[in-house]
């Protein structure tokens, strides 16, 4: 359908708001505060939305509505939506806030769905976004492309014609929220954070507008939109960035016995931190549930990653590695840019699990990391997973000042992410013991830690949050909240506040 003008939506807004019986600026011009929205809506009022959507809505009753409604992080599975509006357009979108507002249900956009605290989901009305997924690449160095679209798909699309996009590595994350929050991954130390190559974007606030924002529309927001996080400001629709050509790619996997943890990652570490910008590194240690016998476990440590360059200077900076522990498994290989961004990518699963993270200025000492490994020795027996990943940090990232966007975390070496998980359904016991299990191991290592957290892992129990993901731009976060939402209708228990008058 041909682009919807701003008087054309206020027009079909008035219609709308007198198919619920409402005047039509209660729509556009009422602010209610998230706490006291009101519990539903009558069926008149959700047919009225229905007729309204280029897009489709489910209702709990309609097939497929049960599955889609799901969560990423299946420990809030249990908050269900009224609705969800299956949306095709940033019309639909404008659709949804107004009719929202003026029904006093609260909303939630939904991209991939990995929002760890459960944040994409609601009680009122879920905008799920996933049928726009549009990429265009405008062959200046730059691309846009649609909120719902999955990395998976970005990276397939780009990569195939030897463009990057740095962004993260889980192929069914939504390019909305990486972007929002950050968007780390193994480009990132040679080109940045997604959000830092976010050029302009496309968003629907609080008063129904559909927004551009750049550098000379809006410099406050799109500052505030670089690493802010998901859920505060609005309903982000597009996103154009800047891309990077890249031709192939030396990548690298390789697999250690858990006895040979210290001496594998402190120089593993070591070489990250001495390497250049076009190194990558990935380490994870894991512990689960998939041993050969009831009861058993199978833990496992392995590294993996990609360098910007030959693989003879690839084989070269990981000969200090190869000295120090010898892997029971190895590939490094020279690959396309799409067979290698293919070799790194994982597509994860829903599951009912607790996240943390942390950033590191120098990685953990030998002690923390025998530490780490007696944990995982003790990881509750009837319990799913155990992780921990360490993150090669740094590089461009760096570079940039910590005020120049809202994303602050702009010194450290590492980022490390621990996730603990459960099977759904579990007894209450299982889950208390694996999330004590999560937290347990995150005081033993915070030694190590410089007290700051990554939004885009967020953390439901971090009390502290607005300093650890924010640190010094939290009160221009603020500012920008309470000029564009100032009644706080985007809102969730993490999202950025408005100021108190």
């Amino acid at each position: 359908m041909p682009p919807v003008s701003r008087r054309r939506f206020l027009a079909g807004g008035g219609a709308l708001a007198l198919g619920l019986g409402l005047a039509p600026a209660t729509v556009m011009a009422q602010r209610r505060p998230a706490r006291r929205r009101r519990p539903g809506a009558s069926d008149r009022a959700w047919r009225v939305l229905a007729s309204s959507l280029d897009g489709r809505l489910l209702l709990p009753h309609d097939p497929g509505f049960v599955a889609i409604a799901l969560p990423w992080n299946l420990a809030y599975a249990q908050q269900q939506p009224a609705a969800i509006a299956l949306v095709e357009s940033a019309f639909d979108v404008q659709r949804c806030v107004a009719w929202a507002r003026g029904t006093g249900l609260p909303v939630a956009a939904r991209s991939g769905g990995h929002s760890y605290g459960g944040y994409s989901t609601t009680p009122g009305l879920l905008i799920e976004m996933s049928r726009m997924r549009q990429i265009t690449d405008h062959g200046d160095g730059s691309v846009t492309v649609e909120a719902g679209a999955p990395l998976g798909m970005v990276d397939a699309q780009l990569t195939a014609r030897g463009i990057v996009l740095p962004a993260g590595r889980c192929a069914s994350v939504g390019i909305a929220g990486l972007t929002l929050g950050g968007g780390f991954g193994f480009n990132s130390r040679k080109f940045g954070l997604t959000s830092d190559n976010l050029l302009k974007t496309e968003i629907v606030t609080a008063d129904g507008e559909l927004r551009p924002v750049d550098e000379s529309t809006d410099p406050d927001l799109l500052w505030a939109l670089k690493g802010g996080g998901g859920g505060t400001f609005g309903i982000n629709t597009s996103f154009r960035f800047k891309v990077y050509e890249v031709d192939t790619v030396s990548v690298y996997s390789l697999s250690w016995d858990v006895a040979d943890a210290v001496a594998a990652i402190s120089t593993l570490q070591q070489v990250s931190l001495g390497s250049p910008d076009e190194f990558s590194l990935h380490i994870a240690l894991d512990t689960n549930d998939v041993g050969p016998e009831p009861g058993a476990v199978n833990q496992s440590l392995q590294a993996v990653g990609q360098y910007l360059g030959s693989v003879d200077d690839l084989q070269d900076l990981l000969a200090p590695v190869l000295a120090a522990a010898a892997p029971t498994a190895s590939t490094i290989e020279q690959m396309s840019l799409a067979d290698g961004t293919a070799f790194l990518g994982e597509q994860g699963n829903p599951d009912a699990f607790l996240s943390k993270s942390a950033f590191l200025p120098v990685g953990l000492s030998d002690a923390s990391i025998e530490r780490l490994v007696e944990l995982f020795d003790r990881f509750p027996s009837a319990a799913r997973d155990g992780s921990v990943v360490l993150f090669g940090y740094g590089g461009v990232v760096n570079d940039v000042p910590p005020e120049a966007t809202a994303y602050v975390h702009r010194s450290a070496g590492f980022m490390m992410e621990g996730n603990a998980s459960w099977h759904p359904g579990d007894p209450p016991s299982v889950v208390e013991a694996t999330r004590a299990w999560m937290q347990e191991l995150w005081a033993v290592l915070a030694t190590d830690f410089d007290g700051s957290a990554y939004q885009n892992f967020i953390d439901p129990t971090l009390e502290d949050w607005q300093q650890a993901y924010f640190g010094d731009n939290f009160e221009r976060l603020v500012a920008v909240k309470t000029t564009v939402d100032p009644e706080d209708y985007f809102h969730n228990a993490q999202s950025i506040p408005v100021r108190s008058s």
